[in-house]
């Protein structure tokens, strides 16, 4: 993965992922970048790093919404985790099921979120 430099349109620094990367999104001073049966939660100001492991297979969607983070997934399942100040870790908040194939698409708006 690598980081541009908006100003200069410079590379400004890689990172490696450590497997192939479904999706990203950038919020606040995080960078998520879903991954095969992880989401990578990365503090681009402090360098800290953080993994959420209950995805199952690749990670195609990401977005943030009601103070929580939501992934889509391979396996069709939706993970939710919301953030823990004190202990400084994401604590999962839900599983969602439905889909029939792959989440490869996420939108939250007017108080609910939205999938395909």
């Amino acid at each position: 993965m690598r980081v541009w430099d908006c100003q200069f349109g410079q590379c400004a620094d890689v990172i490696k992922a450590g497997g192939e990367v479904g999706c990203m999104l950038s919020e606040g001073p995080c960078m998520f970048v879903g991954l095969p049966n992880l989401v990578k939660a990365l503090n681009v100001q402090t360098s800290a790093e953080l993994s959420l492991n209950r995805p199952v297979g690749q990670v195609y969607s990401l977005v943030v919404g009601n103070d929580l983070l939501f992934a889509g997934t391979q396996d069709g399942s939706i993970l939710a985790w919301k953030y823990n100040v004190a202990s400084n870790c994401f604590e999962p908040a839900a599983s969602l099921q439905g889909h029939t194939s792959a989440v490869v698409t996420l939108v939250v708006g007017a108080n609910k979120l939205y999938s395909d």
